[in-house]
């Protein structure tokens, strides 16, 4: 089997707008979840270049299943090894069975893949109004580098007291997160649910040593998949109704907002006004 390698010096926006206008197939395989954004299948997908990509980056977000073609469910695996074989393998079967066989299945008057052309529409108008550099820039600046900006400038007035006080709270939940611990959840029984049904929820939770303060409790909702994994997910935060020493009850609602089989589990983050976000501390209690 021939094997081809090119290796293309000095990449520039003239070589790429060759490649893009002689490209059908836009090829993108990283491992999951390092793919940071992924500009480049952006800008082949304006060519109306489809994307053969794993689902994460902006790929995650836009594919529909009419608009390019992914790689995998965007399953992460703790084994490297394992998931490039199953992704590897997925990618042949892919090329084998859908994309080859789309491409040149083609009409009798003038030759044209017509279900190719469909996915090409499809990709421009769901893709090229929507993901940008531009847009990537203005989210990075406006939900991460401005609030870690001002953030900073909290932080450090008055001889950084805000940071010491933040440093020591950390601590404070690092040492204790341990003792947090979802008791029991429960929602309504023998009741019918339908899309656009609110579902009450409730939880009790024990903080041990942490306060109400220190923590949000969150319902955590979505579509259960083959593997019982929630997907196209959703979250609210409860409301605390009542405190016994450190067992806490929680209660709150949220809306049935899809078809099949559907689910919800309760989680636990820290949280404090001086976190730019609670995912920041890499602490969460989930519901057993």
């Amino acid at each position: 089997m021939e094997r081809h390698v090119v290796f293309l010096e000095d990449y520039d926006t003239v070589i790429s707008r060759y490649m893009v206008k002689g490209c059908d197939i836009w090829l993108n395989t990283p491992i999951k979840p390092m793919e940071a954004s992924g500009t480049s299948g952006m800008k082949a997908a304006l060519n109306g270049t489809l994307n053969l990509s794993i689902l994460d980056g902006w790929f995650d977000e836009a594919f529909d299943g009419t608009n390019g073609f992914a790689i995998g469910h965007g399953e992460e695996y703790a084994n490297t090894d394992e998931q490039n074989i199953i992704e590897a393998s997925s990618l042949y079967d892919l090329l084998e069975q859908v994309i080859v066989p789309m491409f040149y299945d083609r009409s009798n008057l003038g030759r044209v893949p017509d279900k190719w052309v469909t996915y090409m529409k499809s990709c421009i108008k769901s893709i090229a109004w929507n993901f940008s550099t531009t847009r990537m820039v203005k989210e990075y600046a406006t939900r991460y580098y401005l609030p870690a900006i001002k953030n900073y400038k909290i932080l450090t007035t008055e001889n950084a007291k805000n940071a010491s006080m933040l440093y020591q709270w950390k601590n404070s939940i690092r040492s204790n997160w341990g003792e947090v611990e979802i008791i029991d959840v429960s929602t309504e029984q023998d009741s019918e649910f339908f899309v656009g049904k609110s579902i009450h929820v409730s939880a009790r939770v024990h903080l041990g040593n942490l306060t109400t303060e220190d923590v949000v409790v969150q319902v955590f909702y979505g579509t259960v998949n083959h593997e019982g994994e929630l997907i196209d997910t959703g979250f609210k935060d409860l409301n605390l109704t009542k405190s016994e020493e450190h067992l806490h009850h929680y209660e709150g609602e949220y809306i049935c907002n899809g078809t099949g089989n559907q689910g919800f589990t309760i989680r636990v983050l820290p949280t404090h006004k001086l976190l730019v976000n609670s995912a920041d501390m890499h602490l969460c209690a989930w519901a057993q």
